[in-house]
């Protein structure tokens, strides 16, 4: 039959979206270098948070798909934020980013997704 395919489905339809991403790093140049690669990628909602304060203050109005969470900020480290991202928003992607070292520190985070 021609024409008969394929629809697209839900996971097609969630990976064409534009995504609603915070970036949660304390560092300015590196949030900005952030910021404007993933603005150039797509048209993506992007918000910046200095510390762990703010960011939390913006989770309690919005629900991100993808957070960006340095290891060390200024207020709180990168394991104590990402527990209360999966409490309030369990869906959210996390991404890590930091200049940690520590290899126990990386294993922690991958067990705990």
């Amino acid at each position: 039959m021609k024409g008969f395919g394929k629809g697209k489905t839900k996971k097609d339809e969630d990976a064409s979206r534009a995504k609603n991403i915070a970036v949660v790093e304390d560092d300015e140049l590196f949030s900005f270098q952030l910021n404007w690669k993933l603005n150039s990628v797509g048209n993506h909602i992007v918000n910046s948070f200095p510390d762990a304060a703010s960011f939390f203050a913006f989770l309690k109005e919005d629900e991100p798909d993808i957070v960006f969470l340095d290891y060390f900020l200024p207020d709180a480290n990168g394991s104590e934020i990402m527990d209360q991202i999966k409490e309030i928003e369990p869906e959210a992607k996390v991404i890590i980013i930091s200049s940690q070292e520590d290899p126990e520190v990386a294993a922690d985070f991958t067990k705990a997704g």
